[in-house]
């Protein structure tokens, strides 16, 4: 079970001529839910590349190697921890 959604941040400008242009808007709040699985992990590194190419948010591929490790790094975290914590 994995999902992403997306809340907040209209994207509209103003151009120079005054009228309103519609622009890629990288505000918001945005939510992965995953099951608390290894296979996760992946699933979550391609979620948010999926979604920075989806977005058009300009990131230099160096920066995002570096990006999806921390999400792996906390992904992985998250998913043991809940492991732990669900057995009880």
């Amino acid at each position: 079970m994995a999902r992403i959604e997306h809340e907040g941040g209209n994207g509209t400008v103003e151009t120079h001529g005054g009228a309103p242009a519609r622009q890629p808007s990288y505000e918001g709040v945005w939510r992965f839910t995953a099951a608390a699985v290894d296979v996760s992990v992946p699933q979550a590194r391609h979620a948010v590349r999926d979604l920075l190419v989806r977005q058009g948010v300009p990131v230099h591929e160096e920066i995002m190697d570096g990006l999806l490790l921390i999400v792996s790094e906390l992904v992985t975290n998250a998913v043991r921890h809940a492991a732990l914590l669900s057995r009880r």
